[in-house]
């Protein structure tokens, strides 16, 4: 409880300014990236066509998701004349192979009940006005 209480008391400061907005976001599109690489990998480990169909589905979603992390934090950096990336990129951490299909399965629904790191589930947690105002429209902008 004690985390949870010091998180929500730093989360303004972690959030303050349009530099550090950017710099939270791309950190959300590079964890992101890393998924849907996660997730493509697990579809080609998969003996399971179904569940292969629903990583590369889910792979997808977290590729739109890194898009529009990267499309918002460039567009406050551009507000304060700072250079704006184009994108992030992230390596494999090797998931599915390190810990099996079963724990991968449950590692994956986890983090799809936490929803922090997807656009809507962030600004449904932006409690502060500087997290609000970083991730204001980014769940409404459609990546291609």
């Amino acid at each position: 409880m004690l985390s949870v209480a010091l998180a929500r008391w730093l989360a303004p400061l972690v959030w303050w300014g349009r530099r550090r907005s950017a710099h939270r976001l791309l950190v959300f599109a590079q964890a992101e990236r890393a998924s849907m690489i996660d997730l493509r990998v697990a579809a080609r480990l998969t003996t399971s066509p179904s569940r292969a169909a629903a990583y590369l589905r889910h792979a997808d979603d977290e590729a739109r998701h890194a898009t529009m992390f990267v499309r918002r934090a460039a567009e406050l950096l551009r507000e304060i004349g700072a250079s704006a990336p184009t994108d992030v990129h992230a390596d494999c951490e090797s998931l599915f192979a390190r810990l099996g299909e079963l724990d991968f399965l449950a590692f994956v629904h986890h983090g799809g009940a936490l929803e922090l790191s997807s656009p809507s589930g962030l600004a449904r947690a932006a409690r502060t006005r500087p997290r609000r105002r970083a991730v204001r429209g980014v769940d409404r902008r459609r990546a291609p």
